[in-house]
């Protein structure tokens, strides 16, 4: 089992929300917490969820997973289209979100704290809000204050693919934010939480735009590849040297947070682990400026040419 394999591996931090999964994913991880209490820190979050269509499809994922592997392009496209109720028709048919309500929230924290079988979470989220300065959101921030009181969660904060300045302006002034999550890569690697020293930053989506975006860059011509290996290091378009670079730098990036990592394969569960324990961040320090020009070529419109 993935999740038995990540613990062995020194893994101590997952992040899974009720929507995950197409509703299951907090009760698979649960079992793991359950064989292992006290050991692990767990990310949850609110405001999102399955629909009934989605939790109907939650139970039957195996087949499906089988075909969108089969079929790469169906794959990405269903993954962009299904992220979140607003991407796209299949988003909306799998996905609800709710609104910002205290009592909706104490709701899904207590189905949350069940189905992961435990008494508390260390963070708990609100998944891709857009408060936009809205005195509504104030009584789920009290709520959410409440609830460090009471011990249910030992941080709260924000969850998002971009985080709405207005959103986190508010969270601010007006509760106890304690985390910021959200994407950041090298072709954008976010500016949110650079400045907040005092909460705590988790990033994700190190690999999932860049790492095709440079390998179609490196594969565009002989040149180009032999330039970069060159600065970077030989075997860049092999056995997945060009993933370790890019999340050796998330990592180098965010080195007092967590940065989040997500895969069903077995190879790069272990070379992820492998990574995060033997991180070495002066040779990652050495290597940012040259990863981030060869990011920044691949990321312009000129199509031949190194670029440089």
């Amino acid at each position: 089992m993935m999740l038995d394999m990540a613990f062995d591996l020194g893994i101590r931090h997952f992040d899974v929300a009720p929507m995950y999964g197409l509703g299951r994913a907090e009760a698979e991880l649960g079992q793991l917490l359950s064989r292992h209490p006290g050991e692990l820190s767990v990310t949850t979050k609110f405001g999102i969820y399955p629909s009934t269509l989605g939790a109907s499809l939650g139970r039957t994922q195996a087949p499906i997973r089988f075909f969108l592997r089969r079929a790469r392009t169906a794959q990405d496209k269903a993954k962009a289209l299904g992220a979140s109720p607003s991407s796209g028709l299949l988003g909306r048919a799998l996905y609800r979100a709710r609104p910002w309500d205290p009592a909706l929230a104490r709701k899904s924290l207590h189905q949350s704290l069940r189905a992961l079988r435990v008494d508390h979470v260390e963070y708990f989220a609100l998944h891709d809000p857009t408060f936009g300065g809205a005195t509504s959101a104030l009584p789920v921030i009290e709520f959410l204050d409440g609830q460090l009181d009471a011990g249910s969660i030992r941080c709260w904060g924000i969850a998002g693919h971009v985080i709405d300045e207005s959103t986190l302006a508010l969270a601010r002034s007006a509760g106890r934010l304690g985390m910021l999550q959200f994407a950041a890569d090298i072709l954008s690697p976010g500016a949110v939480g650079a400045s907040l020293p005092a909460v705590e930053t988790i990033t994700f989506g190190a690999l999932a735009r860049a790492l095709p975006s440079i390998e179609a860059h490196l594969s565009r011509s002989a040149a180009i590849l032999q330039y970069w290996e060159g600065t970077l290091g030989p075997g860049l378009l092999e056995h997945g040297r060009l993933s370790v670079l890019l999340l050796s730098e998330a990592l180098r990036r965010n080195k007092d947070g967590t940065v989040l990592f997500s895969t069903t394969r077995v190879a790069h569960l272990k070379a992820a682990a492998s990574l995060a324990e033997s991180l070495d961040l002066p040779e990652a320090e050495r290597l940012a400026p040259a990863l981030s020009a060869l990011a920044s070529d691949a990321s312009s419109v000129v199509p031949h040419g190194v670029g440089r």
